[in-house]
């Protein structure tokens, strides 16, 4: 009778641990990815990371339900003064730490995408509009400094002044827009 309640005890117990286990695995994983992950590399693909991060929260989600299911299994272990009781209170900590850690990590990914996104955004617009300038400065150096020129020429080109004038208006807006923004864009060093 003792030996069968000896081997009854180390199979809950073998179960338990198993169960545990695999959960830790499972949320080491995860933590992994995260911990891991440079964000302030130069091909971070924003959209990616954020699928992962929809999948990710889907994936906890459903995990819960069996995390707590083992949570339980082992409270209820406890309570029942299994003789590995000490053994399963550090399995049941363990646990309810790394998924403490976990929740905050999603915390942080969900951070790291806001400032990400804004970042990328703020520097392919900079970029955008660093482009359109060096463009208008190589035509108002090459079209538009000839000294020598017919006058419907001359007209065409001074349509065409004005019409740039009108853009150079429309980019000094967007220019001041972006260092508006540039106050808001988090440095990669400082996330």
């Amino acid at each position: 009778v003792l030996s069968t309640k000896r081997v009854s005890d180390l199979d809950t117990l073998l179960d338990f641990i198993q169960s545990a286990t695999s959960e830790l695995i499972w949320m080491n994983e995860k933590e992994e990815i995260e911990v891991s992950r440079d964000w302030s590399s130069k091909t971070l693909n924003i959209s990616e990371i954020e699928e992962y991060q929809r999948a990710l929260t889907i994936e906890l989600e459903k995990r819960e339900v069996h995390f707590n299911a083992v949570q339980d299994r082992g409270e209820s272990l406890v309570l029942q003064k299994h003789p590995a009781s000490k053994c399963i209170e550090a399995y049941l900590a363990a646990m309810q730490t790394q998924w403490s850690w976990l929740l905050q990590l999603m915390s942080c990914l969900d951070e790291h995408l806001k400032y990400a996104f804004v970042y990328h955004q703020f520097f392919n617009e900079a970029k955008e509009c660093q482009t359109w300038l060096k463009q208008i400065e190589n035509r108002l150096s090459t079209t538009y400094s000839r000294q020598n020129f017919s006058i419907d020429e001359g007209e065409r080109l001074m349509r065409e002044m004005q019409d740039l004038r009108d853009e150079l208006s429309h980019y000094s807006n967007v220019v001041s827009s972006l260092i508006e923004r540039s106050k808001d864009v988090v440095p990669l060093k400082q996330r």
